[in-house]
């Protein structure tokens, strides 16, 4: 017999469930997770402190959604790198008098170094400034929250939206399903051929998201699949052409009061054919506390900076926010069914679309034209026709709320072309395969040898993305044509390096007896040679960085991989150049820095070193570079107003997480929680107002190592001076 109430088989869109603790705790959950690991940014201490402080927090908020004066707290902003190409240009030649001969210096002729300035590393020469992304920081309550809305939603959400894993893509595109990105991890009822599938998301799991892998794989192979079906039907005088279209600012253009009325009309049609007749029209008190919850705005320090975007600061769905994927999906629900009816329909000026997907803001059509048409003009021409639809999806919004097709980023490829498109995606898979089983040294060495070649892949992708005005074909015979993203390459084969790494380094060998080391190089299990790998590979990785600082997770793979001060200190010296302060620096180039230096600091805080650090390469040098880290980071608190907000909260956390804490911290600009974290390191007396919450970072900082017997001296000293109703209720 199920200990699970009834209410809870299936959540509805209802204040009840909304408000109930229950279901509270579970978006908690996985707000939580998705925001420690997956979020560009994230306030570590604060989740840490969540956790202890949930029961209590949980009651509270179910009673704040129902105040009609409940406002969420402002949005901090962080600003983070887009992609973008770097470059690493030769110094300028400085010009020299002439000297008469009598006046020469042999000292003089001898060469001396060239200056170093912040123009030695900057971001290719395309007369735009690096571009940034308005990443928006809440706190866990306003993320709970948000979780807890799209709860209430997620089965209707995905069910009308399709189950992804189909038998191939032909089944897809008949069952309608055109979504691929930010799905929810659900389990499905129904076959989709006698009875209709019915999605029931697991929202009392810890997970939220499914595989991200799985379903972009899916997506990438779909164009092919349904392109090589449509080949093989055509006539003689047509040809078929996968389309790639991208949408601008997606999340940004996305409007609340709008997507609030699609959630809405997707649970009347989800409740009439699934059985809710009873209640397919929302509540107004639901809808007006959904309305409180989505009414994000920007705190005023943050509209100080909004300068460094071209457009301003968004006011669409906030990129930070763990909910935004789903709630993006089902604002798009009703387009992509639109795109969906207009599939195999002829028509004498558009040709036939054969059919429809997207990931996230990344489209792909495959349609079919007569063969003597232009290229070009038939990608302006699909371009049109989406671009219509989504006018009139958006008709009666405002410009900043309009969906816009980015024509710099629209592709045509002949469907003969990519059919011979190397299939990255299809090794990918493979590469999965190969470390997500039980593996061996072989498997793990064939792994290894297939994502460096991967890695090496993404970088003559984007060597080449530069048109080649040559017209000889034999000048663009070995270029590749890829259907993965170079950034997405390269993130795929970070991961997995370092996982196979880590895999293989568990099986290796002592290096026990130097006569006997030809033994374990043959077969590839000397450790001595593998750690030689690993730093090479390591330096692989941060060389690919260097060329694209959004990619901030490979680098934080590479210095996992082998940490040593060597391939820490050109990094930092790199960061350093663009935030000198007084420098004449561009701005877009500094918040770069910026970000980049604060997630090294919560990298080291929570990764480097901290998993099996026995299994270290032996050359490394953890300790090093965690005394590099906290140089910076004392700099960083040292500066004061001078540093943004995020990274002095990540140079706080890392000096905490070392057990070096700051004396003289000063509380303030957001660093309040972390100022108790480093009083209770140093065993301070916290003032009565704050005695409970410092007790709990006094908790934490026994996490970081502190002293166990001292630590519960000073809370029995703390406990002690607490009125009786106020020690109970901290000691419960």
């Amino acid at each position: 017999m199920s200990l699970v109430d009834k209410k809870y088989d299936r959540l509805l869109p209802a204040l009840d469930y909304l408000t109930d603790e229950v279901v509270l705790a579970q978006a908690w959950k996985k707000a939580e997770r998705y925001a420690r690991w997956h979020n560009w940014y994230a306030d570590v201490l604060a989740l840490d402190l969540s956790v202890l402080e949930i029961e209590a927090a949980l009651a509270r908020w179910g009673e704040e959604i129902k105040d009609p004066a409940f406002r969420v707290q402002p949005m901090q902003l962080v600003p983070a790198p887009k992609t973008c190409v770097w470059e690493f240009p030769p110094p300028e030649p400085k010009p020299k008098p002439e000297p008469e001969p009598e006046d020469i210096d042999l000292d003089s002729l001898m060469s001396e170094p060239d200056e170093v300035n912040s123009g030695a590393w900057r971001p290719k020469n395309t007369g735009e400034p690096q571009p940034l992304r308005p990443l928006a920081h809440l706190g866990i309550r306003d993320q709970t929250l948000a979780m807890g809305l799209v709860l209430c939603f997620a089965d209707a959400v995905e069910t009308l939206q399709g189950k992804t894993d189909q038998p191939d893509a032909a089944t897809a595109h008949r069952r309608r399903v055109y979504r691929y990105g930010n799905r929810l991890w659900c389990d499905w009822a129904g076959n989709g051929e006698v009875s209709a599938p019915q999605a029931r998301f697991r929202w009392g799991n810890a997970s939220t998201y499914s595989a991200y892998f799985e379903d972009y794989r899916r997506f990438l192979a779909r164009p092919g699949d349904i392109a090589r079906n449509a080949d093989t039907l055509r006539r003689p005088d047509r040809t078929i052409y996968v389309v790639e279209l991208d949408l601008k600012r997606f999340f940004d253009r996305i409007d609340r009061g709008r997507l609030l009325r699609r959630l809405a009309a997707i649970w009347r049609l989800y409740a009439r054919v699934y059985g809710h007749r009873d209640c397919t029209r929302l509540n107004p008190e639901f809808i007006d506390a959904a309305r409180r919850i989505m009414s994000w705005e920007w705190s005023p320090e943050a509209k100080t900076s909004s300068e460094l975007f071209t457009e301003g600061l968004p006011k669409g769905l906030p990129q930070g926010l763990v909910a935004s994927g789903v709630l993006a999906n089902a604002y798009m629900l009703r387009f992509d069914r639109w795109m969906g009816r207009r599939l195999g329909q002829k028509s004498a000026g558009e040709g036939v679309i054969h059919d429809y997907c997207r990931y996230v803001d990344d489209i792909r059509l495959v349609v079919e034209v007569d063969r003597n048409e232009d290229e070009d003009a038939v990608g302006e021409r699909i371009s049109r026709v989406v671009q219509g639809l989504l006018d009139r999806y958006c008709m009666g919004l405002v410009d900043p709320f309009r969906l816009e097709i980015n024509e710099k980023k629209t592709k045509i490829i002949p469907w003969a072309d990519y059919a011979l498109q190397g299939s990255a995606s299809a090794q990918m898979a493979w590469l999965q395969g190969l470390i997500s089983a039980t593996p061996d040294q072989d498997s793990l060495r064939q792994a290894t040898a297939g994502l460096d070649g991967l890695l090496w892949l993404s970088e003559v992708i984007e060597s080449n993305e530069k048109r080649h005005e040559n017209p000889l074909a034999l000048s663009r015979i070995a270029l590749p044509k890829m259907d993965v993203r170079d950034d997405t390459l390269k993130r795929f084969a970070a991961y997995r390096l370092l996982k196979s790494f880590r895999l293989r380094q568990s099986m290796a060998t002592e290096d026990q007896d130097a006569e006997l080391d030809w033994m374990p190089v043959l077969d590839g299990t000397s450790k001595r040679l593998l750690e030689h790998e690993m730093e090479a590979t390591a330096r692989k990785l941060i060389a690919s960085w260097s060329r694209n600082p959004a990619l901030v997770p490979v680098l934080r793979c590479g210095l996992a991989l082998f940490p040593s001060p060597e391939l820490l200190g050109p990094v930092i010296e790199a960061l350093d150049l663009k935030r000198a302060r007084g420098a004449e620096i561009d701005p877009h180039e500094r918040a770069v820095a910026d970000y980049v230096t604060a997630e090294l600091l919560r990298s080291g805080a929570v990764e480097i070193g901290y998993r099996d650090p026995e299994m270290l390469p032996r050359r490394c040098d953890l300790e090093g570079v965690r005394e590099r880290l906290a140089r910076i980071a004392r700099r960083e608190l040292r500066d004061g107003a001078e540093a943004p907000w995020f990274l002095r909260q990540q140079a706080a956390l890392f000096l905490a997480s070392v057990l070096q804490p700051d004396a003289d911290l000063v509380a303030g600009d957001r660093i309040e929680d972390y100022k108790l974290l480093h009083d209770a390191l140093l065993f301070r007396k916290p003032s009565s107002q704050n005695a409970s919450r410092m007790v709990f970072a006094g908790l934490i900082g026994q996490q970081l190592g502190a002293n166990r017997s001292r630590f519960a001296t000073w809370v029995d000293d703390i406990l002690n001076d607490l009125p009786p109703d106020e020690r109970n209720e901290l000691a419960v």
